[in-house]
């Protein structure tokens, strides 16, 4: 939960960005999964997408189409252009009797676009709608290959980019870039009330600035609308932290003012295969400043899968506090989050002030399923991979096969916890993870520093019920899973090893009855006192760019400029002149910025980083891409690195 006293930071801007293959979804694709007869999705159905997209979750988006390509249109069929426009609509709405109408051209008419019946939208190529909101409102209505750019947002067209209020809505290879006025209400889509509604290969580029005010912006938000189908998506947010709003009911996405993604009292979401980023634009003023990437509430029956999930704050100074929340869910039952990479990181915290969570779950919560995940927090204070707990209600939850690694700065203070999994449950089944806890700057691991790879250690009500086994935990703190209390559990077959202790001896179970701490056994290797002197990535963790082309984070004219390309043969010293990259990487200074021409680069070997203030960014956003057979394990970062930072 969002408790106004909770805290947490997290320094350490380390970003990858690793596209390890890439498809090209299109709408044939997504056919031969029948998309148009979804409803729900199930766990047999889920490999027929597996097999048959063969995507990692990062797209490339192609949204124009040729008129040979629509072989469809005859002569009889409607393309508005801005010359006939007026013909087809009065004041925005429109008047037309055709059920498919196509869009050729740029139109700036200065006015909303409301459909009111059931209408097939096609955009041809080159379309470009600028300042033209479109209204959905007609039943069984589709809206494909439209381009939308945006820069002012009222009320006459519920504040969004694209607002739909009926059912059976597709919306399908959208580009909608929406920059929000300052201090105004904007949504990127805004789904209200609409069952059944997809929204397919679009990319939206979401520019918030509500920075005083109780007022929102969500790059989309879903309300009250049920079995909606949301599948290989980006959808990049750029907001303000802001306060959350305790005057509203909670739990809401209300209470929140701005989201990369705000869910409400929507059933059966499925959730698959998208890019969602949330990124800091402004550290603003407010006391409890907060940012969620992706936030569910009272929405049963869901499914969150195969996305990449990023949320990236470099606004707040260190010594300064933030709250971030990736993956953020309150009062549901029966919700799967499986397979997904989720990376957060800010410069934030002081004490044990502040939150940098990739998960958390908020009870009343029942039947969660967490698995196969990747899971990293990166922080110079109190971090979490996975926080739940049962304050608002019971709590269920089965996480397994989980890959997690967070880096913090720990303390005596209870809320100043670095911690792989803080389970405050009524019940959880925890198996078959793999978690890595560090805490930075620690002399020496004591009983009362608050590092753990598994715990409870942050006490609420009620009973606690944990079933802990066949888990991989190596930390630096003193006990490798500590329970203030539980009754009723288990601590068996683990692989445990701590700063100061082993196997079961690494185990600490305060108070309680009934429970077994039975053969728990050490870990062969060392364990590394440091996380971040080596940085692997897990299997299948793709993350893709967020941070806007040609930009660097440093920003600092006195850094060496060194430019790359696929076949660079120069100095490096110039883009007309680059050279390539294992002789950029191999020759590395300090306060260095590398920038990556387009193109295709095959990594063979780990490439060791010694310098400090290093920074590797692709020139332009997903055009840089990362293979070959070391594309897990591509950097090793030593004692001597600081500050290495990874765009593309």
């Amino acid at each position: 939960m969002k408790f106004k006293d909770k805290k947490v930071l997290f320094c350490l801007m380390l970003f990858f960005l690793i596209i390890i293959s890439i498809s090209n979804v299109s709408a044939n694709n997504l056919n031969d999964v029948n998309i148009d007869n979804f409803t729900s999705i199930s766990y047999d159905s889920i490999d027929a997408i597996e097999y048959d997209v063969e995507s990692d979750g990062n797209q490339i988006f192609d949204n124009s189409l040729n008129h040979e390509e629509l072989l469809e249109i005859g002569d009889d069929d409607v393309i508005i252009t801005s010359d006939n426009f007026g013909s087809y609509f009065n004041d925005g709405i429109y008047n037309g009797t055709e059920d498919t109408i196509y869009f050729e051209g740029n139109f700036s008419e200065n006015t909303n676009l409301v459909f009111n019946n059931p209408i097939n939208i096609i955009g041809l190529n080159g379309n470009n709608f600028y300042d033209m909101p479109f209204k959905i409102n007609g039943n069984n209505s589709n809206m494909t290959n439209i381009n939308l750019v945006l820069s002012n947002s009222d009320i006459s067209h519920n504040y969004a980019g694209i607002y739909v209020s009926s059912g059976n809505v597709k919306l399908d290879n959208l580009k909608i870039n929406f920059t929000v006025p300052l201090n105004t209400e904007g949504y990127g889509i805004f789904v209200d009330n609409a069952n059944n509604f997809k929204l397919l290969n679009s990319n939206i580029q979401f520019i918030g600035n509500n920075k005083i005010g109780l007022i929102y912006n969500y790059g989309l938000k879903i309300k009250n609308s049920h079995y909606a189908f949301i599948y290989n998506n980006i959808i990049n947010a750029s907001l303000p932290l802001r306060a959350v709003d305790f005057s509203k009911p909670f739990p809401s996405t209300d209470t929140d003012l701005v989201l990369s993604i705000g869910v409400q009292s929507s059933n059966y979401l499925n959730f698959i295969r998208n890019n969602v980023y949330a990124i800091v634009n402004d550290a603003g003023s407010d006391f409890y400043p907060t940012l969620d990437c992706f936030m569910m509430v009272d929405s049963n029956n869901s499914f969150i899968d195969y996305n990449n999930f990023t949320e990236i704050d470099t606004f707040t100074p260190s010594g300064s506090v933030d709250y971030l929340y990736v993956i953020d869910i309150y009062k549901l039952q029966n919700a799967t989050i499986s397979n997904n990479n989720v990376l957060v990181t800010t410069l934030g915290g002081a004490g044990g002030n502040g939150t940098a969570y990739p998960i958390q779950i908020t009870g009343l919560a029942v039947d969660i399923l967490i698995c196969d995940n990747n899971l990293t927090a990166l922080c110079n204070g109190p971090c979490l991979g996975i926080y739940s707990q049962n304050y608002y209600g019971i709590t269920s939850l089965e996480v397994c096969r989980n890959n997690v690694n967070v880096s913090g700065r720990a303390g005596t203070h209870n809320y100043a916890l670095v911690s792989g999994m803080e389970f405050q449950d009524t019940y959880v089944n925890v198996y078959s993870n793999i978690i890595n806890v560090n805490a930075k700057d620690l002399a020496v691991a004591t009983t009362n520093v608050n590092i753990y790879g598994i715990s409870y250690s942050q006490i609420t009500s009620g009973s606690h019920t944990y079933n802990i086994y066949n888990n991989t935990v190596s930390t630096n703190g003193y006990y490798a899973v500590y329970l203030y209390s539980a009754i009723n559990s288990n601590v068996t077959s683990n692989r445990l090893q701590s700063n100061k202790t082993e196997g079961d001896a690494s185990v600490k179970i305060v108070s309680g009855s009934n429970n077994v701490i039975f053969n728990n056994t050490g870990i062969s290797s060392s364990v590394s006192n440091n996380y971040n002197n080596e940085i692997k990535l897990m299997s299948n963790l793709n993350f893709s760019g967020c941070i806007s082309e040609n930009s660097n984070i440093l920003g600092n004219s006195n850094y060496n400029q060194v430019y790359v390309s696929v076949e660079g043969r120069g100095d490096g010293k110039s883009s007309d002149n680059p050279t390539n990259l294992t002789n950029a990487l191999d020759n590395l200074e300090n306060n260095t910025i590398v920038h990556i021409a387009d193109g295709l680069y095959v990594f063979e070997k780990t490439y060791s980083i010694t310098a400090t203030n290093v920074t590797i960014q692709a020139d332009n956003k997903g055009k840089a891409i990362f293979s070959g057979n070391k594309t897990r394990s591509m950097f090793s970062i030593k004692d001597t690195a600081d500050n290495f930072i990874f765009i593309i």
